[in-house]
This record gives structure tokens, C-alpha cells and sequence, in this order.
């Protein structure tokens, strides 16, 4: 959802821009979304030099489907998850090195699907949370 065009000053870039989050972990939010987490009216940022008055509405509220919707994503996430280690030896190929005598193509899927079941542990914790 856009915001007003004044939430798009300077200062408020300099607020999102100075957020500490940011230097350890790189860009964790967008600007939209950072702005949207300002949950009070009016927020006082005191820097080193300069005080940042931001004022904006307060953030949408959580349906119950909302809620229902991303537990089942992450129910789905986790059985997805489950079945692929259960059913495929891809991380216990690659552990215990275990690819020798396999051909390229054997090769690259067993990376494929390495990189598969990481992808599926980073997006399990991202529902989670």
C-alpha cells in the first residue's frame, strides 16, 4: 500500500537510512514497510546532530485470516520440507561426500537439491516469525 507523498521527504529517508537493524543486516525492511512499523503518531529520532519529528498513521491490523493463512503456509513449508529429507538422501550425499562415481548431471541435482532444502529452511523461519 503506497503512503501519502510527503512520507517520501528526506527526512524520513534519513530515519530508514539510520534504522541500526540495517547495518548488521543489511536491508531487512523496505522503506514502505519501515515506514508503516512507525507505530506511534509522532516519533521523536534523536541523532548525534539533528532531531527527526515523523508522523505517521499506525500500522494495519491483523485479521484472524491473515493469521490462518500464514499457518498453513508454514504447516506447508514444514511438511514440504519433512518429506523432501525423508524420501531424498541429498544432505547425507553431500555430508559424508558420498558422490563418487556419480555423473555430472547426478551431480548437479544433488547441488540442486542442497540448495533447495536451504531455501526451504530460510523461507520456514520467514513464516515462522
Amino acid at each position: 500500500m503506497s503512503h501519502p507523498p510527503d512520507t517520501y521527504s528526506f527526512a524520513n529517508y534519513l530515519a530508514y537510512v539510520l534504522y541500526p537493524p540495517l547495518y548488521i543486516g543489511g536491508p531487512i525492511v523496505t522503506f514502505n514497510d519501515f515506514m508503516w512499523q512507525v507505530s506511534l503518531p509522532i516519533s521523536h529520532i534523536t541523532c548525534v546532530v539533528l532531531t527527526i519529528t515523523l508522523q505517521h498513521r499506525k500500522p494495519l491490523a491483523i485479521t484472524g485470516s491473515t493469521i490462518r493463512s500464514h499457518a498453513l503456509r508454514f504447516a506447508g513449508c514444514l511438511f514440504t520440507i519433512e518429506l523432501i529429507l525423508h524420501f531424498m538422501y541429498v544432505v547425507a550425499i553431500k555430508d559424508s561426500k558420498a558422490w563418487f562415481g556419480y555423473s555430472p548431471g547426478e551431480i548437479i541435482m544433488v547441488g540442486f537439491w542442497n540448495l533447495i532444502i536451504v531455501w526451504l529452511k530460510v523461507r520456514c523461519i520467514q513464516l515462522g516469525r
